[in-house]
């Protein structure tokens, strides 16, 4: 901690163990749940009392001046918090303050949720929360009974969460008796109805819903998505919705679509729509329906949403003249460009081109503009964009057709600059990365750029990395942070040079001796998506390959970051973090690659975590190590058992000692 704030505060510990102890309190991450029970710990605030009365004491501040301060610290260096925490019992308090400002509910993980809703109450600060998110994806239904006592604490502490600005709900469960895959069987739960209820006499100001809905293609779950947008309908504090709907019969989705489109007209407040999604069934070889009826939102004349603020719409079933049931004479991409207020859309998240092409003249306030969709765009729609953007994402380089002045155009407001997408599953590879070129000119002419993410390929002839792409990188004058996905493949061998925690410290000291400005560098060792590796039994059991794909369990990701300690240019530290380890194995893993003696390790007895370990160590494992763990996993076991029952069982049919015995009988 800088002594510019440690040298006016009394620290209260006189031994280890003590502040051992309290080191357990503060957590690490942002939004994580407590690790200890909240009633084995009772620190109460004493007054503090400056070192030296005669000199300014950060004791003296007013509270919210030193809330201030320690969200400072939290926001740039979480575990800054931990440190500040120890100083005294008056710290801790604040700390714990600042930390529940953002509570995390993860009914995944319910063991703790409880104790973390304790200690906010038992501490008096649930004035302190201003943000509450909800989170739960594998709950069943059968489930729900585990959870009513942590949403019922929940509703007993709303009424005090007087700074509570933004209530998120994202909770979903997998239907028990659902005949499609269990991924496609995902269906929202609704938000109980004590909460809204309460959320919508709290305040002023607004406590602004954030939500989202997922329905599957069965009938029960369009009955239930129905259900739940009713109840959102009219809703004053509805903030954000997002839509995943899946359908395999149009007038059922019909019927879903209706009572979106109800809740679009009734929720004045409704200004963000970050993911609408409407889609057949993503699995197998579904041919979709044979059916021309409309089955859309249907927005006709002078109906319209509220004028948004960001919008994002991967698939949706438009509409047109020739569409039974459609209401109007004008294309629906045209009605929606032309008839929508769209002054007030700030992010504009993987909408067709089509419909970009036609909305931009449009979007004086556009300022955040995501294209990922891997297939779909030529970035052409750039020259249609005349507002001043300050974030572009897209998915591939060559989708820019070798004219980087479609992002130069933007020099004078860009900001943020990612272009990336996942790695294609097979050994089929056909992205396009950034030229040496285009990344010197890019460097030259976007001089208010602060963020950089890229994929980025080695030198494949001389088998080392990219130096000419990462001197371009370092170039850029107003650069911060970084990140960098290298290819991995999806079997081994995986490419080199290797990506591991001695090459990330290495690429991390190139790029920040060149350009000191820089804070953060993130370094990714392949980028594998849900169909990455092995062919998913989505695809039939023809294709099904059982057991962990090598990319995902290989693929690992380093954050290299400078800490400063203090202004002195000799006090400034690296910081070597491998995202995917816990951190007592990350303390392991930094020990190791200083050089600490090595155990010996049975690659037969390892988990999950302990490939990540060596991946993070020294590579990802080789075609050997591989399959020797890959074959004792247990679904691979399975898979190998129910294959030769099958075997067995057509085996006794084919038998040729049981078709000479027919053969006999046929000749008699």
């Amino acid at each position: 901690m800088p002594r510019k704030i440690t040298r006016y505060l009394r620290c209260p510990f006189s031994n280890a163990k003590a502040k051992a102890d309290v080191h357990q309190l503060i957590d690490h991450g942002r939004q994580q749940t407590l690790a200890m029970p909240a009633q084995e710990v009772n620190i109460k605030a004493r007054s503090p009392v400056p070192l030296d009365s005669t000199k300014p004491s950060v004791t003296q501040l007013p509270d919210h001046v030193v809330h201030d301060i320690l969200d400072l610290l939290w926001h740039v260096r979480p575990g800054t918090l931990q440190d500040v925490a120890l100083v005294s019992s008056w710290l801790y308090k604040q700390a714990r303050y600042v930390q529940h400002q953002h509570v995390l509910i993860d009914l995944d993980k319910e063991d703790h949720v409880l104790d973390r809703l304790s200690l906010i109450s038992r501490l008096g600060q649930a004035a302190a929360v201003q943000t509450v998110r909800v989170l739960g994806s594998k709950l069943h239904i059968q489930d729900d009974k585990d959870h009513d006592q942590i949403l019922a604490h929940l509703v007993s502490m709303i009424p005090f969460m007087t700074g509570l600005r933004h209530f998120h709900w994202d909770v979903s469960r997998r239907h028990s008796t659902s005949p499609i895959p269990a991924h496609v069987g995902l269906m929202s739960v609704p938000i109980p109805s004590d909460i809204m209820a309460i959320l919508s006499r709290v305040g002023p100001p607004l406590v602004r819903l954030h939500t989202s809905l997922f329905c599957n293609g069965l009938q029960d779950s369009h009955v239930q998505a129905r259900a739940i947008l009713r109840s959102l309908e009219q809703c004053q504090n509805l903030s954000t919705l997002s839509v995943d709907i899946t359908y395999t019969n149009h007038q059922v989705c019909f019927g879903t679509m209706s009572a979106l489109k109800r809740v679009l007209l009734s929720c004045p407040n409704l200004t963000r729509l970050p993911r609408i999604d409407v889609h057949y069934p993503r699995v197998r070889c579904f041919p979709g329906a044979l059916e021309d009826s409309y089955c859309g939102l249907g927005f006709s004349h002078d109906e319209k949403p509220p004028p948004l603020q960001e919008l994002g719409l991967l698939e949706y079933p438009w509409g047109g003249p020739r569409r039974i049931g459609y209401p109007i004479e004008t294309r629906e991409v045209d009605h929606w460009a032309s008839a929508f207020d769209w002054s007030r859309l700030v992010h504009l998240n993987d909408v067709p081109e089509f419909l970009i092409t036609d909305m931009a003249p449009h979007l004086p306030m556009l300022t955040e503009l995501t294209l990922n969709r891997p297939t779909s765009y030529g970035i052409e729609v750039l020259d249609d964009i005349v507002s001043p953007l300050e974030s572009l994402s897209f998915s591939d380089w060559k989708h820019l057709g070798n004219e980087p002045k479609r992002i130069t155009k933007f020099a004078a407001t860009l900001q943020r600059l990612r272009v990336h997408q996942e790695e294609p599953p097979g050994s089929y590879d056909n992205r396009g990365f950034i030229t040496d070129s285009d990344l010197i000119l890019l460097s030259t002419s976007l001089p208010h750029l602060q963020h950089l993410a890229l994929d980025i390929e080695r030198d494949q002839e001389a088998q080392q990395w990219p130096y000419a792409a990462l001197d371009a990188i370092a170039a850029f004058p107003s650069l911060r942070t970084v990140e960098l996905w290298f290819r991995l493949g999806h079997k081994p061998p995986a490419p080199t040079p290797l990506l591991t925690v001695s090459s990330a410290r290495y690429l991390g000291d190139y790029l920040w001796g060149r350009n000191e400005n820089l804070q953060r560098m993130t370094f990714h060792s392949g980028a594998p998506g849900p169909l990455s590796g092995n062919p998913s039994i989505a695809f039939g059991m023809d294709f099904y390959i059982p057991g962990p794909p090598w990319a995902k369990h290989n693929s690992v990701t380093f954050e290299y970051e400078m800490v400063y300690d203090s202004d002195m240019p000799d006090r400034r530290k690296r910081s070597i973090t491998c995202l995917d380890l816990s951190s007592s194995m990350n303390a392991r893993l930094k020990k190791l690659a200083q050089g600490g003696t090595r155990q010996q390790t049975d690659t037969d007895k390892l988990n999950a975590d302990d490939i990540r370990f060596m991946a993070a160590l020294d590579g990802p494992l080789n075609k050997g190590e591989w399959s020797s763990w890959h074959k004792r996993q247990p679904e691979v076991i399975a898979y190998q058992a129910e294959n030769k029952r099958i075997y067995d069982e057509v085996e006794a049919i084919i038998n040729p000692s049981l078709l000479n015995r027919l053969a006999r009988l046929f000749k008699r």
